[in-house]
C-alpha cells in the first residue's frame, strides 16, 4: 500500500481544495508568461503562503523544464553527498 502523506498546511497556507489549488497553480504559471528553459540552474523564490507569495513565486517558478528536474536533483544529491563524506566530525 502506498503511503502519501497528509498536506499539513492545506486550508492555512494555501486552498484545501484541490481544484481551485491547480487552477490558481495554472492561473498563476501562465500569466507569469515565461518559456521553459532547460538552462535554469536554481531559482529563489518566496515561501509564504500562496494568497501572499503565489503570483511572485510563479515567476520564479515558471521557467523551469519540468522534464530536467530529476536529472539535476540526482546531480545535487551527488554533490551533497561527496560533501558530506568529507567532512569530519569530532567526537
Amino acid at each position: 500500500m502506498e503511503v502519501i502523506r497528509r498536506a499539513s498546511h492545506a486550508g492555512s497556507w494555501y486552498t484545501d481544495n484541490p481544484r481551485k489549488l491547480e487552477e490558481e497553480l495554472d492561473g498563476w504559471l501562465s500569466a507569469a508568461g515565461l518559456p521553459k528553459s532547460s538552462d535554469v540552474r536554481g531559482v529563489i523564490a518566496p515561501h509564504a503562503g500562496y494568497s501572499y507569495s503565489g503570483r511572485a513565486a510563479a515567476y520564479a517558478f515558471g521557467n523551469i523544464d519540468p522534464t530536467n528536474i530529476m536529472q539535476r536533483v540526482n546531480a545535487i544529491l551527488a554533490r551533497l553527498v561527496w560533501l558530506l563524506s568529507c567532512w569530519e566530525v569530532e567526537s
